[in-house]
């Protein structure tokens, strides 16, 4: 496991729960041509159904 850049550990100590400081993603798709409204339902419906998951981060904080 690698180790938390010190860029990192430094938002890693300075986030509470009142002033979280993480990053979040947000895609903006469209629906591929000739597909039925239910696309993204079905889609949706398609990812409940993996159960195999994978940790989102390598890397853990060193103790201070």
């Amino acid at each position: 496991m690698s180790k938390l850049s010190l860029l990192d550990l430094g938002f890693f100590v300075a986030e509470t729960q009142a002033s979280p400081k993480h990053v979040a993603g947000l895609l903006i798709c469209r629906r591929p041509p000739k597909s039925t409204p239910a696309f993204a339902k079905n889609l949706y419906k398609e990812y409940l159904t993996f159960t195999d998951v994978k940790a989102a981060c390598s890397s853990t904080p060193l103790p201070v």
